[in-house]
């Protein structure tokens, strides 16, 4: 039968492995309780406004994601608040070209491409009528963002620059 120290044995190893498997489930609680912790906050920020920084400073972003937001865009608006521009979200790297009709105010064109990198910046002038400029990048972009003319010199915002996006 079993000797008593075997008995020992056992019990000691029983002892050890209950505290083993309390340690590794209480882990696991925790694990688990960070993860929902961090989807609770996720979900809290992705109800935050999309916005784009540079230089320290942040503005407000109004997204056009189908092709239909995109055709749109900044057509027939008479202002654009300073603190908010139009983000233009394509589905693919290329050369996307923008044009201007039916927009009545002059805007600043800045096109950048992974890793938030500004490939390209043009001002175009509004243009009423029919037959306007289209406006073809120097580089393949995959996100473009409108703004009023002035404001890409104010923030001193260059080709090359590397932005914060978040979207």
């Amino acid at each position: 039968m079993w000797k008593e120290n075997d008995k020992k044995i056992l019990n000691s190893f029983l002892k050890w492995f209950a505290i083993i498997i309390s340690i590794k489930l209480t882990i696991i609680f925790f694990f688990f309780l960070h993860i929902q912790n961090n989807t609770k906050n996720n979900t809290t920020e992705d109800k935050q406004t999309p916005s784009f920084c540079v230089n320290e400073k942040c503005i407000n972003l109004e997204i056009a994601k189908t092709p239909q937001e995109r055709e749109l865009g900044l057509m027939f608006r008479e202002e654009l608040e300073k603190d908010k521009w139009m983000l233009f979200s394509f589905d693919w790297l290329w050369k996307h070209s923008i044009r201007m009709k039916n927009t009545l105010l002059p805007l600043d064109i800045i096109r950048l491409t992974t890793w938030y990198k500004i490939v390209d910046i043009i001002s175009a002038p509004p243009c009423k009528q029919e037959d306007c400029p289209i406006y073809k990048p120097h580089d393949d972009n995959l996100w473009a963002i409108e703004v009023n003319s002035w404001i890409a010199k104010e923030l001193w915002i260059q080709t090359g620059d590397f932005i914060e996006l978040n979207i």
